[in-house]
């Protein structure tokens, strides 16, 4: 009916928690402890690919059993927000495009945004390479921070001055508190607090939050006190972009997992799109460029694309005017995503077996007692090689928090024909 009146859907916008409109459950493509990943990716699929949605998807969710007092503060904000200015499309506005970098040459960046941000310290370079996108004359907070940086608690830091937050810092499954991480951290070494709940104060009116964090989206059966994505849209934030399960970033550069997609957001914001835009664009980006580069999307690429959501307004922007191209259609994906199989003994080799060891040791010391295990890593339709073909290795390790909680964290190396492709560390 839609396409019979020559219209076409602009974002689709669930209204409620996961107890209202429900996360889909989907099967959980990589190799950790998340038994599903609860996901709005299918709400805004015609049917293609549940990894690259055909339309924007954003929830305004509740706070739990607050009686829907967050759920309609939320509504009301973004009716204030959008007072201001209407969004109109021109004639050409349906039309179709060929490739998605003539979308992204044709964008023009805009002004930098006012914004600021936290990283582990562990993970400095890519947190910069991502945080530069907004050009923001702020620097990036690191935790646990370097001696004598007085920058660093959150009673000092001064929360409206940022239009966009950003965050690569630890998550927990069940657990209300994001963490920081020394660079060569000994196995022992338990993690630093980094943000709570109640150190988020209020925003600026229309901030866009955006987080690597493991669980920084999970906010099923949570409200404000105990979930940092519901604290921030209570405290003022427009639009929220965060994991529901695991996620996986790169500890240098080139920048891996979560990192793509986030970089991608920010660029599609500089270029004037508005959030769920941005993220619908960054997702086909991410995929597109995977394939490229190697033919299929590995378990943790698309299990980053499956498990990051938008929380609040789709149509949130750091300008007071967004870019009107927001209906021009990307071409059909259907991305490959490659299946990892045990592998013998027989198919490691010691020399690869030592490349994967010298890269955690020199890259992420705490898995210094962790075992590695092996996989095969290739396309469905081809029987994964083992030795002379891509092999994945992966270690786990429990992680102490100075906050007396427990946490997994996982290390991925990718290693094909004797060559590091891809470190990866779960955040």
């Amino acid at each position: 009916r839609i396409e019979q009146h020559n219209q076409r859907i602009d974002a689709v916008l669930l209204i409620g928690g996961d107890g209202v409109v429900p996360f889909h459950r989907l099967q959980n493509p990589s190799q950790d402890a998340d038994k599903a990943i609860y996901s709005d990716n299918p709400y805004g699929s015609d049917g293609g690919s549940e990894h690259v949605p055909d339309h924007v998807v954003a929830r305004i969710p509740d706070g739990g059993a607050d009686g829907g007092e967050l759920l309609l503060a939320l509504l009301q904000r973004s009716i204030d927000y959008h007072e201001g200015w209407l969004v109109t499309h021109g004639p050409d506005s349906g039309m179709a495009i060929p490739m998605l970098r003539r979308l992204v040459a044709n964008a023009r960046a805009k002004a930098p945004v006012a914004g600021w941000g936290a990283s582990a310290d562990a993970w400095r370079e890519p947190s910069e390479e991502i945080y530069s996108e907004l050009g923001s004359q702020q620097p990036l907070l690191y935790y646990p921070p370097d001696p004598g940086d007085l920058r660093i608690a959150p009673a000092d830091v001064d929360w409206s001055s940022g239009r966009i937050l950003y965050f690569n810092l630890h998550g927990l499954p069940g657990g209300p508190n994001w963490y920081g991480q020394i660079s060569g951290a000994a196995p022992d070494e338990p993690l630093p607090v980094a943000l709570t709940p109640p150190d988020v104060d209020e925003l600026n009116p229309g901030t866009i939050c955006v987080t690597e964090a493991c669980y920084g989206a999970e906010i099923m059966g949570r409200s404000p006190g105990d979930a940092m994505a519901l604290r921030f849209l209570e405290r003022g934030s427009l639009a929220f972009v965060g994991c529901t399960a695991t996620a996986y970033g790169a500890i240098r550069l080139p920048l891996g997992g979560a990192d793509i997609l986030v970089q991608q957001i920010f660029q599609n914001l500089r270029r004037g799109q508005p959030i769920g835009r941005a993220m619908l664009l960054a997702r086909d980006w991410m995929a597109r460029i995977t394939l490229e580069q190697q033919g299929y999307l590995d378990p943790d690429d698309a299990k980053t694309l499956l498990s990051f959501v938008l929380l609040g307004d789709p149509w949130a922007s750091p300008y007071v005017k967004p870019a009107t191209e927001s209906k021009i259609e990307l071409p059909a994906i259907t991305p490959v995503v490659a299946t990892r199989m045990p592998v013998g003994a027989t198919a490691v080799t010691p020399a690869t077996l030592d490349i994967a060891r010298k890269l955690v040791a020199k890259l992420a010391p705490q898995f210094g007692r962790a075992t590695f295990v092996a996989a095969g890593q290739g396309r469905p339709d081809r029987a994964p090689k083992g030795a002379g073909g891509t092999l994945v290795f992966s270690a786990a390790t429990d992680l102490a928090t100075r906050d007396g909680r427990r946490g997994p964290q996982i290390a991925r190396i990718t290693i094909a024909h004797g060559i590091a492709k891809k470190v990866l560390l779960s955040r």
